[in-house]
């Protein structure tokens, strides 16, 4: 869940490009713009970074 004040909450899943539950979702909710793609950095970590913009209350 995503919350901020003075805002509607989002409840939503993100993916990992590859990952097992990709294909499978229940609620056949997978989405492009769902799925993340992590890069490493120079020490081998991965990060992504991904917006949320919510709904005035």
């Amino acid at each position: 869940m995503v919350r901020a004040p003075g805002h509607r909450t989002v409840t939503t899943q993100l993916y990992f490009r590859g990952g097992q539950w990709l294909d499978s979702d229940i609620a056949q909710a997978t989405k492009p713009e769902l799925v993340l793609d992590p890069q490493p950095d120079a020490d081998g970590v991965l990060h992504q970074d991904y917006d949320f913009v919510l709904d005035p209350a």
